[in-house]
C-alpha cells in the first residue's frame, strides 16, 4: 500500500480527511480552508483534539509547503502531507 491509498492510514484519521473534504466544499485545498475545520476536543474525532496547520515553503525551508495534522488524546500522533496528497485523501472520504 502507499500513502495515496485511504486504507494505508489509520481509521482514526479518516474523520479528519472527511472534515477537510467537507471544508473544501468541492474546491481546492488551501491554507484558508483550515478556517472551516471544526475546533476543540471531540469536534472531529471523539476524545481527541485535532489541529491542522499549513507550513509554508519558507517556514519549512523547502521548495514546497506542507500540511501538518496533530492529534492528541488516547491516540497522540503527527502526520505530514503534501497539498495534493491531502486533497486527494479528503476527496476520497467526502
Amino acid at each position: 500500500m502507499n500513502r495515496d491509498d485511504i486504507d494505508y492510514w489509520p481509521p482514526h484519521l479518516h474523520p479528519v480527511f472527511a472534515a477537510l473534504g467537507k471544508a473544501m466544499n468541492g474546491k481546492r485545498l488551501s491554507p484558508t480552508t483550515l478556517k472551516c475545520i471544526p475546533k476543540g476536543c471531540g469536534s472531529i474525532v471523539a476524545d481527541h483534539e485535532v489541529v491542522i496547520t499549513h507550513v509554508s515553503a519558507k517556514e519549512a525551508g523547502h521548495k514546497r509547503g506542507h500540511y501538518l495534522i496533530a492529534m492528541s488524546g488516547p491516540v497522540t500522533a503527527r502526520w505530514t502531507f503534501r497539498s495534493g496528497e491531502l486533497e486527494s485523501l479528503a476527496r476520497a472520504l467526502y
